[in-house]
């Protein structure tokens, strides 16, 4: 037989004991799955960061051509020259849709560009970071957003 008194003591509280520690073991196992270790110097020394685009104007022009609602309508458009580069954490759209994981590396440009909306307006130059692997365009972000903060530059 068991006895009472060498049981853990929370067990032995009311009938909120159980799911109590039932509560503190599933919160501890899930903080444990959100913390993330920062990338190590290591991994960006020795990351994939793919090809460096020959003419990254081309590839961000293709992509645009597929996002945009009325493509056609790009004026003033720019784009830099790419630079290595990494995300550092998880990338959302302001809906909340994930974009990118943390740890994705490639070569950064900065996009400048105008087009139209969906009422037919233009918007206004859009400066954007764009992530590009193997000539393929991974995410583009806002620069004024403040998740583009999680797009780190390599030296």
């Amino acid at each position: 037989m068991l006895n009472q008194k060498k049981l853990i003591p929370i067990m032995r509280m009311s009938r909120f004991g159980m799911p109590l520690l039932i509560c503190i073991l599933i919160i501890g196992s899930l903080s444990a799955c959100v913390t993330a270790r920062p990338i190590t110097l290591e991994q960006i020394k020795n990351a994939n960061y793919g090809i460096v685009p020959e003419n990254p104007k081309i590839i961000v022009k293709q992509h645009l051509d597929e996002v945009l609602i009325d493509p056609d309508s790009l004026r003033n458009f720019n784009v830099g020259s790419p630079t290595k580069a990494y995300t550092s954490g998880p990338i959302f759209t302001e809906k909340g849709y994930y974009i990118a994981k943390r740890g994705m590396f490639g070569y950064a440009v900065n996009v400048k560009y105008n087009a139209k909306n969906r009422m037919g307006g233009y918007v206004g130059n859009k400066i954007m970071i764009v992530l590009i692997n193997n000539n393929r365009v991974l995410f583009m972000i806002d620069s004024s957003d403040f998740q583009s903060k999680v797009v780190q530059y390599v030296p």
